[in-house]
């Protein structure tokens, strides 16, 4: 059991770690949006500081103390909020491009229909990643401290009563392309992992579906797999090992399905909302062809997936040359040494028709115009940028897409730009036309002003319309 010291100990560690917190949040910083999280995660420490308070004092009348669970759970707790903690200490960085934030949060709001807020920071990994910190506290158990929106909100709405409050996602993107704007198209993806979450019951499904055919292939390619990995011990039957095996394996492919099903989701997700484009930002991070992992699928098989999936979905866009570089390797596949990966690789190799009728969920521009439209506004769009003026004014006419979905297209279109040989005419135009860093910052810098653009605008019909139904 812990001594009191101990349990002493650990009440002023969460004393420490709160008044960090208010700490950060208190500084002068740019970011207000995680002042939610940081109101939690105070939150979250003073319960878990009641719950060693209250268990000390009963135990205490009892006559004995803590017990060694009980004080182990609180200090997991800790480590837990310090971890969630260190995700938000520091989100503020002159080198990151603040704009695209306020696109992004706007876009999120209409995908998943709920206020949202986006934040980044740099991620010390080469990795880019989207994190979603009300459904963290949910995975968490911490679901009951995330409930209300910060005060300003109420008041500006002119309500007394207190509403839910707003997500908070929390961008992490490598410190080297901290300035660019084309890499989030990774967003894209990373979007994907949330409606894969919205979806879950439906993804379920077909990861039972996954299971079931890998399973299959237990009494013939797997069966000698688990062989190595359990040595019978004294006292144990070979029954005993082979069943012991037999659920390690089992467990195994359930954790592995579930991981690259996910994944897979999501670069599907990606492929549909922003076509290849996804791919090209793609390979900013990942470099190569990963074997894969039981985290990863192998990367091959991503982009063997993507190409096929945009085969059946947008034929017209894979055929384009622009893209071929793009999936020039596409069909050499690098197997995986493992036996087991090999196996799953094969399974999931198949699992696209199962997904196409949930990603169909999924408002897309580039199936919402004709192939013939979608062409000749890539066209209209690229000689813009030809000309130094943002893709997006051609979108300004017509309503034939929502405004949401144009902010995709829009980096579909600078990705096509960029891989194309237009994009040669724009690096001498830069006066350097063997260094691609100008040019792609004067792309991206019209990439970025389109994007805000679009969203100004449509912040701006969203304030009209709620003033004349105000009037009304």
């Amino acid at each position: 059991m812990p001594s009191p010291w101990q349990v002493e100990c650990l009440l002023i560690r969460m004393d420490s770690l709160r008044n960090e917190i208010l700490r950060v949040k208190n500084k002068d910083r740019p970011y207000t949006e995680t002042d939610i999280v940081y109101d939690s995660l105070v939150a979250v420490i003073k319960s878990r500081h009641d719950m060693v308070t209250k268990a000390q004092k009963l135990y205490a009348a009892k006559g004995t103390l803590i017990p060694q669970s009980v004080f182990n759970h609180r200090a997991k707790d800790l480590e837990t909020i310090f971890k969630f903690f260190s995700y938000t200490d520091r989100v503020d960085s002159p080198r990151i491009p603040f704009e695209v934030l306020r696109s992004l949060s706007w876009v999120a709001n209409d995908l998943f229909g709920e206020k949202c807020y986006a934040v980044v920071r740099l991620e010390p990994e080469y990795n880019y990643a989207i994190l979603s910190c009300r459904r963290e506290f949910e995975r968490n158990g911490w679901g009951q401290y995330w409930q209300y929106a910060p005060e300003e909100d109420t008041r500006a709405s002119g309500s007394s009563d207190r509403k839910a409050a707003p997500n908070v996602l929390l961008l992490g993107f490598p410190s080297p392309d901290a300035g660019s704007t084309l890499v989030h198209a990774l967003a894209a993806h990373e979007f994907g992992h949330e409606f894969a979450h919205k979806w879950n019951d439906d993804l379920t499904e077909v990861r039972e579906q996954v299971v079931s055919e890998v399973k299959s292939f237990y009494n013939t390619v797997l069966q000698d797999y688990t062989s190595g990995i359990f040595r019978r011990q004294e006292g144990e039957s070979q029954d005993d090992v082979s069943e012991k095996a037999r659920k390690y394996l089992l467990a195994l492919i359930e954790s592995i399905s579930s991981s690259w099903l996910k994944e897979i989701f999501s670069d599907l997700a990606a492929a549909r909302l922003v076509g290849p484009a996804f791919l090209a930002a793609f390979d900013r991070i990942i470099i190569g062809h990963g074997k894969g992992s039981e985290k990863y699928p192998p990367a091959s098989l991503r982009r063997s997936l993507v190409r096929r999936y945009l085969e059946k979905l947008l034929p017209q866009v894979i055929s384009d040359p622009t893209w071929a570089q793009l999936f020039d390797n596409s069909a050499l596949v690098d197997l995986p040494s493992d036996e087991l990966f090999r196996v799953m690789q094969q399974v999931f190799d198949g699992v696209i028709d199962k997904l196409i009728p949930i990603l169909n969920r999924i408002p897309s521009p580039l199936t919402r115009l004709k192939a013939n439209e979608l062409s000749d506004l890539l066209e209209t769009m690229e000689e813009h940028i030809d000309n130094l003026a943002p893709p997006s004014v051609p979108l300004s006419v017509g309503d034939k897409l929502p405004d949401t979905e144009k902010f995709w297209l829009l980096v579909f279109v600078a990705w096509h730009y960029r891989l194309s040989d237009r994009f040669d005419e724009l690096r001498r135009l830069c006066g350097d036309d063997t260094d691609s860093a100008r040019a792609e910052e004067i792309l991206g810098n019209l990439l970025l002003h389109s994007l805000q653009s679009l969203e100004l605008r449509a912040r701006w019909h969203e304030a009209m319309n709620q003033k004349r139904s105000n009037v009304h």
